[in-house]
């Protein structure tokens, strides 16, 4: 026999309520106002909208956005999380403090900008990334964690861009970063594209960021093309554990760039 009550709930309520009471004895549930919804029950009589838990079904009832969220929480306090964020960062102050960027202006005519810096910085970014992504969940963490420092990094930069004599507007610098980020974006897609494919398709996404679709020698355009996928190779011959590890890397091949 289906017994009919009309109890007072919350809209709020009524995702919840139906998530238990389907689960259960309840056939129907329908807000009927604001504030009362209409439920018919075979079995039990309810009076409240707290369901009825019991050692055997609290786990298996528990709603799975609720314990993935739970699971999420539980995995932020993971400290093999943190070491492995902070090895991303450590990474990334290889790239920003090692690198020699004057020998990249030099060798590819590239003015000394802020945007020249961020095209070679984001090259090796992407080195970094492709060698992590090989890992699963661990390289995603460190991946991720090696575009923040990065982007921490960018900001920071430009905030020095202030001097006495130039004054930068805070709104167009967030303007210039948020395109700097959409052009990183297109750029990872492009630079995969080219690691995954032939010489000249890795050239010509070389080419159009890096060079800026400029310059017109086919000889230097080959170093770079050789130095990208030399160093992807020495980034690859790493082991993880060595990388996680000694946090640093001696980036090689740059014997590439240097005239013969």
């Amino acid at each position: 026999m289906h017994r009919i009550r009309i109890i007072p709930v919350k809209p709020i309520l009524m995702p919840t309520m139906k998530n238990y009471l389907n689960q259960g004895s309840a056939n129907l549930l329908e807000l009927v106002t604001p504030t009362c919804a209409l439920v018919v029950c075979s079995t039990r009589n309810l009076h409240s909208t707290r369901p009825f838990y019991t050692s055997a079904n609290r786990t298996l009832n528990f709603p799975g956005v609720i314990a993935q969220k739970i699971r999420s929480t539980m995995s932020f306090f993971n400290p093999n999380k943190y070491r492995l964020k902070a090895t991303g960062s450590f990474l990334y102050e290889e790239i920003a403090d090692t690198i020699d960027y004057n020998l990249f202006y030099k060798e590819f005519s590239m003015p000394d900008t802020f945007y020249s810096w961020f095209v070679i910085t984001e090259l090796h970014v992407w080195m970094l990334m492709v060698r992590c992504m090989s890992e699963g969940v661990d390289g995603q963490i460190v991946r991720n964690s090696i575009v923040q420092a990065m982007w921490d990094d960018v900001n920071q930069r430009t905030k020095k861009l202030e001097t006495a004599d130039t004054k930068v507007i805070a709104s167009v610098v967030r303007k210039q970063v948020q395109l700097l980020s959409e052009q990183f974006n297109a750029c990872i897609i492009a630079y995969d594209e080219g690691i995954t494919g032939d010489d000249k398709v890795l050239a010509a996404a070389l080419w159009r960021r890096f060079l800026q679709s400029e310059g017109n020698d086919p000889v230097k355009l080959e170093q770079l093309v050789h130095y990208v996928r030399k160093q992807v190779y020495i980034l690859d011959k790493i082991t993880w554990s060595e990388l996680i590890t000694k946090r640093s890397i001696t980036w090689q091949g740059l014997d590439l760039l240097q005239p013969n």
